[in-house]
């Protein structure tokens, strides 16, 4: 699909933009994903995207070792150098490099700079919806035509 990521932005527009400075506390941190509702979140050092701090992360860098979320730091269990799509990658591609990777989340930037996150869900919802306009518009014109 040659449908930019910029379009799945757009389409998510009104969603805030979530992240954590690395020394964060997990606890924090995971308080603040439970808020928001959102299962990853990026981890920015001087406005440079330096990590992804997600559910799995909890799970097995935290949880399973035994550590204590409110003495852990997020730089000690993020992943860092995240994989990550500029707004101009293609939504196919993008899901592909997710499939690849076994992600859920995709942090978009422009340089260095985060300028949104993408899910699984995100693309998977954006892809249904324009797919039904698709099929809306066949519809309407088989209408028309049987008229």
């Amino acid at each position: 699909m040659k449908t930019a990521i910029s379009e799945v932005l757009s389409a998510t527009r009104g969603r805030r933009l979530y992240y954590a400075a690395p020394d964060a506390t997990v606890a924090d941190t995971v308080r603040e994903m439970c808020d928001r509702e959102v299962g990853s979140i990026c981890v920015i050092d001087d406005n440079r995207l330096v990590g992804i701090f997600t559910e799995r992360d909890l799970m097995k860098r935290v949880v399973v070792a035994g550590r204590d979320p409110a003495d852990t730091p997020l730089a000690d269990v993020m992943t860092p150098d995240p994989v990550c799509v500029t707004s101009d990658t293609a939504v196919g591609s993008a899901m592909q490099t997710m499939e690849d990777r076994d992600l859920r989340h995709l942090p978009v930037v422009e340089g260095e700079r985060l300028v949104g996150m993408i899910s699984l869900r995100d693309l998977t919802e954006f892809l249904v919806t324009k797919q039904q306009g698709r099929i809306d518009d066949v519809v309407g014109t088989i209408r028309t035509v049987m008229a």
